[in-house]
């Protein structure tokens, strides 16, 4: 991870998100599938959530952010994807940041997912 990549992704950060949501909605429908057998209560409660979890959490209400903190600990896949969507949006949201910081964030955030043991959040910080 050097600064000209850090440039390229700060550019395209609207595709980023985009292509992350879309690894996110692809990891839900499997995760449901895994809760629906093992957990079926839980699958049909996650449903009710699947229109915020690719969204800004500053543009959903109130309510919808507490179901997502209620329902989102049932799948520890989920949860996690979700949170580093987020953290992953406020790298480039720090104005303040150097262009050192920034790659140092980025970097971490990537190790992070890498690491994290979930197969489609490793592949999309690659």
């Amino acid at each position: 991870m050097d600064q000209q990549t850090l440039q390229a992704i700060v550019r395209c950060r609207y595709d980023v998100l985009a292509r992350y949501g879309r690894s996110l909605l692809r990891t839900y429908r499997e995760e449901l599938g895994k809760l629906s057998r093992v957990a079926p209560q839980d699958a049909m409660e996650l449903q009710t959530v699947k229109p915020w979890l690719d969204r800004d959490e500053r543009l959903l209400r109130e309510h919808q952010r507490a179901r997502l903190a209620e329902l989102l600990p049932k799948s520890h896949v989920l949860q996690t994807m979700f949170e580093m969507r987020h953290e992953l949006a406020a790298v480039w949201g720090r104005s303040m940041a150097t262009r050192e910081q920034l790659v140092a964030q980025l970097r971490d955030w990537c190790r992070r997912a890498e690491t994290s043991e979930i197969t489609p959040l490793a592949e999309f910080a690659r």
